[in-house]
């Protein structure tokens, strides 16, 4: 999409070609379906980690059976390729005894990091849920190490962008070994550690 418009990209997120989701912190990011299968692997475990800390600073923890009950929730009433707002959802939650929004909006949240759910349609101002088809994942995941180099190479092109990269991955020397050589993208020095990213190798 060269020449970007609100319209162009609607209509991407309604067709499915431009996924919308936190993937890797707690603001919306738009990523193409090809990139999102092997972005979300990524970021899964850390996310759902992340998502739970902010409930329970928020006074509102979210307990294994409350996931468990929003996992089996989500999967019935989202069935059918249904595309249902946060306002729509959040009474099927009451039924199930979790009447907090903020509650809702964790769980929602650990729902998307799981890969159960991600953007429906929309018109340009409400947001929806729909379910992850398992039709969808046909693009494939990556090995950890390769997803990383990926992720750095297409989204990252100045030093301070892959440094900060690199502290949010925890890629230091004891992670990926520092090269010398022509292989490198760009590399920085904080607090005395060395930071960089790497091609994968064939």
């Amino acid at each position: 999409m060269r020449k970007p418009s609100e319209a162009g990209v609607i209509e991407a997120l309604n067709k499915g070609d431009i996924i919308r989701s936190h993937l890797n912190r707690s603001t919306w990011q738009l990523v193409t379906k090809e990139d999102y299968h092997w972005m979300m692997p990524l970021h899964r475990e850390r996310s759902i980690r992340s998502w739970c800390a902010f409930a329970k600073q928020s006074g509102n923890p979210i307990s294994d059976k409350m996931m468990d009950n929003s996992r089996e929730l989500l999967t019935n009433i989202l069935g059918g390729k249904k595309h249902l707002t946060r306002e729509d959802i959040i009474p099927f939650y009451q039924e199930i005894d979790i009447d907090n929004a903020h509650t809702v909006r964790h769980l929602l949240a650990v729902a998307e990091a799981e890969g159960i759910i991600h953007n429906g349609c929309t018109d340009g101002r409400k947001i929806t849920y729909r379910l992850y088809g398992k039709d969808e994942n046909k693009f494939g995941c990556l090995p950890k190490e390769e997803a990383l180099a990926r992720l750095a190479t297409k989204y990252f092109q100045s030093p301070r962008h892959t440094r900060r990269f690199c502290m949010v991955e925890r890629i230091t020397d004891e992670r990926m070994p520092y090269r010398n050589g022509t292989d490198i993208l760009c590399a920085d020095r904080k607090n005395d550690k060395r930071y960089g990213i790497f091609p994968a190798r064939e």
